[in-house]
């Protein structure tokens, strides 16, 4: 599939839920990547209303790179981003693909967030990182960069839940949310929309992705 991003060099497949929030969970498929001249992601963002500070955790794939890894990564404004990276994904019947990853982004304490993502065979573990951030919006879906060919299978992202700020429960998501901003549904890769709507189930409903 043929693409090309511009402003940011990014485009996005994302569903937003806003409101205040100590984290979220998803259960994303893992499915094979293949970037154009920058890179591809699914990913579980957790970040402010105007996008300054985020944390986030999934699998990507580099243009350069001819694996998938997992990454967590954290912007605390500005410029400042960091970004850590696991080793290649397992392939083979008990490898990673073809199964869901757990992928948790929670706040630990006042100037700390968290990320923890479990594979099938692999995982990224809990991992802290200095980030004072209020967090009121939630995002899952899949992100590309640059321009070029790049295809992957669609991955669904199931059993969405935030972190409730007064007690630290997991709760499912019961809103359907809102298209992410930035994004040309079904217009342009990545494509994404719901298999199934929060507003429709009792588990956090079925958001998917993919440049397809």
């Amino acid at each position: 599939m043929s693409y090309s991003c511009v402003g940011f060099a990014r485009c996005y497949g994302v569903n937003d839920w806003n409101g205040p929030n100590h984290g979220a969970y998803t259960e994303m498929d893992v499915v094979q990547l293949h970037a154009g001249s920058l890179i591809m992601n699914n990913t579980l963002w957790v970040t402010t209303s105007d996008l300054s500070q985020w944390a986030e955790g999934g699998y990507k794939v580099h243009s350069t790179m001819l694996y998938e890894f997992w990454y967590w990564a954290y912007s605390a404004g500005d410029t400042d981003y960091h970004e850590y990276d696991s080793g290649g994904l397992h392939t083979g019947t008990y490898g990673d693909f073809g199964h869901p990853a757990a992928v948790y982004v929670w706040w630990e304490d006042s100037s700390h967030w968290n990320v923890a993502i479990y594979g099938n065979a692999t995982s990224w573990l809990p991992n802290g990182f200095p980030l004072s951030m209020n967090a009121t919006v939630i995002q899952i879906g899949q992100e590309i960069g640059g321009s070029g060919v790049s295809s992957d299978g669609a991955a669904n992202f199931n059993y969405n839940q935030y972190i409730s700020p007064s007690n630290g429960s997991y709760n499912y998501q019961f809103q359907d949310g809102q298209i992410g901003e930035f994004v040309t549904q079904n217009t342009s890769p990545p494509y994404s929309d719901w298999n199934t709507r929060p507003s429709g189930s009792t588990s956090g409903g079925s958001w998917w992705a993919c440049t397809c």
